[in-house]
């Protein structure tokens, strides 16, 4: 038993540590396009795991999980399995695409371990 419970918390340390990644943009964009060039991006690249916070709504914050950046009107959280899969998604998906236009370098972004996209 006491064998059965070591491996046990070893599993649970193991999947805590190797969990998934959220990538927080905030974006300095109309919300309406932003959000519908971003749903068409994350969609077009197979990601299904995303949540969308506007100024209007004043859930910035809740969802970019940190203070937004100066004039941010849209914010994104998106979940990826690892790291790399971030950078995939980013550079060979998501930039490549026509809609990227309306949102490159309008934008700050981070990473941080986590388990689902916030709501607000």
């Amino acid at each position: 038993m006491k064998t059965f419970a070591f491996a046990l918390v070893a599993l649970c340390l193991a999947v805590a540590v190797s969990g998934d990644v959220c990538h927080f943009d905030c974006y300095n964009v109309d919300p309406t396009a932003g959000q519908a060039a971003k749903m068409a991006l994350l969609q077009a690249c197979g990601v299904t795991d995303y949540k969308f916070g506007t100024a209007s709504a004043n859930n910035l914050a809740a969802i970019y999980m940190a203070t937004p950046s100066p004039g941010c009107q849209l914010a994104v959280c998106s979940r990826f399995p690892t790291e790399d899969a971030v950078q995939t998604y980013r550079n060979g998906c998501e930039h490549p695409k026509p809609q990227y236009s309306v949102l490159s370098g309008k934008g700050t972004n981070h990473d941080a371990p986590c388990s689902a996209c916030p709501t607000s």
